[in-house]
Parts: structure tokens; C-alpha cells; sequence
């Protein structure tokens, strides 16, 4: 710039510049974080470090988060003819166990979307000794058997050979399974896992 100015313009010309904008290098973080958003890249960023920098997870994160990336035929960051590739990464090996190789790099233009776990509610009623409502997390799904363990455990009185299931089907009409819970603590028959709005029913014993 001196040199040109100096050709046509001003003798021995002192010149300065200064940065006004820089090209955008952001990451978005979704979901089930303390504070979702659009974050500049300052720097090389690793997951663990975008979800800090995001207010960590919350109780809701399900199981998996996802890391989203546009990339071109060459593995490059988005461009002409980009793909979308989507890395899953399992929560608990990342946060819990530490695991270095799913504390992958982050780069700019990337989308770490951390679904939230909704819950899944399911109910006991009958001999049971805490009757109600039991809360689940939909990627921790609840046993028929964990369900009355849930609900404080069966009373004496508890007929636990004619245990019911009732479920809502797809038409809206409900449909009862009777169990043995006897032959399912055997191992005779297996546990059930139980759905969004099932009922248990432990009846009791009629002498």
C-alpha cells in the first residue's frame, strides 16, 4: 500500500491498518445445555470444551449428542457440493469415563446438537406400597419388575402371579398381558420393558 500511494499520491506515505471484520468462525450448540447458542472460535476447540463454554450439560441430555458437519469430497470444511456428516457421541463414555477419543475436535461451522431425554411416565397402582406415578428418562426405559421395585415393592397381600400390563395400542383401544412375576424373577420368562403411559397392576390375593 505505501508503494502504490508513493507512485501516485503522497511522498513517503505512512500507512496503517487495522482489521474491521474477520471472517465468521463460529460453532452452534443445541439442545439440552445451560445456555444454547452461537459461539465465535477463538482458537482450536475440543467438544468438551464447546459444551463448557456452552453452560455444560443439563439433567434432560439423553444418551447420545451429535456432532453435524458439512464437509466437501475431500473431509474440508463446507463448501461447493458439501455433505452433511453426523458423529454420534455416547454422553456417558464422554463425561463420565473421560474418553479421549470422543472429545473430538470442533470446527468452525459445526453444529453439536445435544437432544433433550424426555420423560416417559409410567404408573402402578394395586398392592404396591408407594402406588403412582413413576418418572423415566425415554433412554433409560423401566423393567415391569423395576417398575414394582419403583413403587417401594410388593405387599404381602400381592397376587404376583396375575400381574397386569395395560397399554393404550395404536387405535386407542387398551389391551391387558397378564404375567408371572414369579416366573419372571425365575428367569422362565422375560422382563418386559414397559411404554409411555403403560399401567401395572399388582392385584391382590383373595382367600
Amino acid at each position: 500500500l505505501r508503494e502504490v500511494l508513493a507512485v501516485k499520491y503522497v511522498a513517503d506515505p505512512q500507512v496503517t491498518v487495522l482489521v474491521k471484520e474477520h471472517a465468521s468462525r463460529k460453532v452452534s450448540v443445541l439442545g439440552a445445555v445451560g445456555k444454547p447458542g452461537v459461539y465465535e472460535m477463538l482458537g482450536p476447540r475440543t467438544l468438551l470444551q464447546v459444551l463448557s463454554q456452552a453452560g455444560g450439560l443439563t439433567p434432560q441430555v439423553g444418551a447420545e449428542l451429535y456432532v453435524i458437519r458439512r464437509t466437501d469430497g475431500n473431509g474440508r470444511a463446507e463448501g461447493n457440493g458439501s455433505t452433511e456428516t453426523r458423529t454420534a457421541i455416547d454422553v456417558q463414555r464422554l463425561i463420565t469415563h473421560r474418553d479421549p477419543a470422543l472429545n473430538i475436535a470442533i470446527g468452525a461451522g459445526d453444529i453439536v446438537s445435544v437432544p433433550i431425554d424426555l420423560p416417559v411416565y409410567i404408573y402402578v397402582d394395586g398392592a404396591v406400597k408407594t402406588p403412582g406415578r413413576i418418572e423415566q428418562l425415554e433412554s433409560r426405559p423401566i423393567t415391569l419388575l423395576q417398575a414394582i421395585a419403583k413403587a417401594g415393592g410388593a405387599t404381602d397381600l400381592a397376587n404376583l402371579k396375575k400381574v397386569q400390563i395395560i397399554r393404550k395400542g395404536g387405535d386407542g383401544k387398551q389391551e391387558a398381558v397378564v404375567l408371572n412375576v414369579h416366573k419372571i424373577r425365575d428367569g422362565k420368562t422375560d422382563d418386559p420393558t414397559l411404554q409411555e403411559g403403560d399401567v401395572v397392576v399388582v392385584p391382590e390375593t383373595f382367600f
